[in-house]
């Protein structure tokens, strides 16, 4: 989840694509539904139902962005100033055997550490408080499409089997469960 494997440059070359000498540029973000509706639109789809907005058109991106890493695992909010990350349950990082401890926060300035390097969640407590507030307002405003609610139980048992045997960092839960618990009273979260 961090900025390094969230910023990625995007690249646009093809037929209907407008170009320049030197290129159209945009340095505000761009979301993946941006790009599914752009496609649409330079196939002359514009009619089709689809969310985001054409990257061809003029305006400005939201600075505000939000990303939940495989498995709900984690989530994050980032501005052009602050990325804020969650861990929302226990996982492995890294590959490793090191297991991130649920509730856990991290807060990067990235204007003076954009590699993300030192975790300033302490220092700015006031800063990390408001962007969980965001990220969780996000949470639990989000519609859950699968990541969180198992529907065939067949699959659930394969992948109980899976997580016994290492093959899976996250366990299934039976039934549906929120990314997270707001009821949480833990000193993380207070």
């Amino acid at each position: 989840l961090y900025p390094n494997t969230l910023l990625v440059p995007l690249m646009l070359v093809g037929p209907n694509v407008p170009s320049s000498p030197d290129g159209a540029r945009r340095e505000d973000p761009v979301r993946q539904i941006d790009l599914g509706r752009t496609l649409l639109d330079l196939s002359g789809l514009y009619s089709t139902p689809f969310p985001g907005t054409n990257l061809l058109e003029e305006g400005k991106g939201n600075d505000i962005r939000y990303s939940m890493s495989a498995n709900g695992t984690s989530a994050a909010v980032m501005t052009s100033e602050w990325f804020f990350a969650m861990h929302l349950k226990d996982h492995r990082v890294n590959a490793g055997f090191e297991m991130t401890i649920a509730h856990t926060t991290e807060l990067y300035d990235l204007q003076e550490d954009p590699r993300c390097l030192t975790n300033r969640a302490k220092e700015e407590r006031e800063r990390a408080r408001e962007m969980r507030r965001m990220l969780v307002a996000w949470l639990t405003n989000s519609e859950q499409k699968g990541w969180t609610v198992t529907r065939n139980y067949q699959d659930l048992d394969a992948l109980e089997q899976l997580a016994a045997l290492g093959y899976t960092t996250v366990a299934p839960q039976r039934g549906a469960r929120t990314w997270i618990d707001l009821d949480c009273d833990c000193e993380r979260c207070a």
